[in-house]
């Protein structure tokens, strides 16, 4: 098995071209992870530590898990499997302890919960979707936990580092055995502890709530930490991912070669240091202090970025029953089992765009003289082509500068919709590359 998850599969079934469009999704998805993440830890740290400097230990997290990912994935494994222990015995004691709970308060507070209206569903621009809906409730509910499940799609661009292609197929089945128990449960004993409008009011930190309902003050120091370090861990999942796949990108010349260098410990240290500097400076970019909370509205990004990453494995997957199918393979799914994921991950991608009728993305300039140094894109998302146009739009703009570097020849581009100031217009030229207002060229 090789690196590059959704990239190496529709280099199976698919051009090149297509396949860099899906690595630009993953690299979307892996900036907006690392950026929440790291900000989400902090906030926790917040309540523990409320005189902390959100902006600086924000990016002290990232700079500490670039250095620790540069020391390569056997030292990052021990650090996650760490993370991975504590957060296991943190989350079984909680349920534990809930289901005591529940049983001594006779299950009071879960039948008024089981006996009270759906509630209403409203998207971020305040339309109505559903109102005591059972259907629309459980459908938006599926879409919410969908987001929940992100861990995959990363062991799939690191897989070179794993001792055989059985550990892959392990790491994913042994994370739905995880996720099939522990959310279910977890879901369950928060209707048992806490009543529903507390739920809605606790919506972002209802675990920390709940621990301290069920275990007092100490166990909610206990859950908080638990928080700050398995959000980090948020960071740690993301460098490593990325890692394996601009490393792989670079060794297929779509990248520059450089960031395929790796250290005398396995590592491609400087797609690293790349991709951390890239994150902090677009942190440091959307970061308001005046409105730290704000920054949240950043995961909508990974929310569509992720879904969509999580679609183009589910289509690689139908693209290969069809063309590819005598090509080897470990785990041979079954065309209705396929579908079915597909249709399933379309779903909850509607689900959650119809959540966010208006997404804005803040794109950052690190090319120079290609991208504008700021733009703003306000998608109207009540279809789904044109909320997929942005990330059309911000790769084509990508493309005229990564290609550059590379020898792919790739055909002129119609972005003058994104207003790419060109570089003749700034007065620059360069030997291999010309870029236009209207599209770009390498050769």
């Amino acid at each position: 098995p090789v690196n590059g998850g959704t990239y190496n599969l529709m280099l199976q079934v698919a051009n090149k071209k297509t396949a860099g469009f899906v690595a630009a999704l993953s690299i979307l998805s892996y900036m907006a992870t690392a950026i929440v993440s790291a900000f989400d830890a902090v906030v926790y740290l917040s309540l523990l530590w409320p005189d902390c400097e959100v902006r600086l230990i924000t990016v002290l997290i990232l700079i500490f898990f670039c250095v620790l990912t540069s020391f390569g994935v056997s030292d990052s494994a021990n650090v996650a499997l760490a993370m991975f222990i504590l957060h296991m015995f943190v989350l079984t004691l909680l349920i534990i302890w809930g289901f005591a709970y529940g049983i001594q308060d006779n299950f009071s507070i879960f039948h008024d919960n089981v006996r009270t209206h759906y509630p209403t569903i409203v998207s971020s621009s305040g339309t109505e979707l559903a109102r005591n809906s059972g259907v629309g409730s459980i459908f938006f509910g599926y879409s919410s936990a969908l987001l929940g499940i992100t861990g995959f799609e990363t062991a799939s661009n690191y897989c070179e580092s794993m001792k055989s292609s059985k550990t892959f197929v392990s790491t994913v089945n042994w994370m739905w055995i995880i996720v099939g128990i522990y959310n279910p449960l977890l879901s369950l004993v928060s209707l048992m502890v806490l009543p529903m409008d507390r739920i809605y009011h606790h919506s972002s930190d209802m675990l920390a709530i709940m621990a301290k309902e069920v275990g007092g003050e100490g166990f909610y120091i206990l859950l908080n930490v638990d928080a700050v370090i398995i959000l980090c861990g948020g960071v740690l999942t993301s460098l490593v991912g990325v890692s394996g796949l601009l490393k792989r990108l670079a060794a297929d010349h779509i990248l520059p070669e450089v960031l395929a260098t790796t250290n005398s410990r396995g590592a491609p240290h400087y797609a690293i240091v790349v991709f951390t500097v890239l994150v902090i400076s677009l942190f440091l970019a959307i970061f308001d202090p005046s409105n730290p909370t704000a920054i949240n509205d950043f995961g909508g990004v990974f929310a569509i970025s992720f879904l969509s990453v999580l679609i183009s494995f589910a289509s690689a997957a139908v693209l290969l029953k069809m063309y590819r199918p005598l090509l080897a393979r470990r785990v041979v799914s079954k065309w209705w089992q396929v579908i079915l994921s597909l249709l399933a991950v379309v779903a909850g991608f509607l689900g959650n765009t119809s959540l966010h009728l208006v997404l804005s993305v803040h794109t950052h300039s690190f090319t120079g003289n290609v991208l504008p140094l700021y733009r703003e894109c306000a998608v109207d998302a009540e279809g789904v082509l044109p909320l997929f146009g942005i990330f059309v739009r911000v790769y084509w703009c990508n493309s005229g500068y990564v290609w550059a570097c590379g020898d792919t020849v790739v055909r002129r581009v119609d972005i003058a919709s994104y207003s790419v100031v060109s570089n003749e217009a700034r007065g620059v030229t360069r030997t291999r590359t010309a870029y236009t207002a209207r599209g770009c060229s390498s050769r």
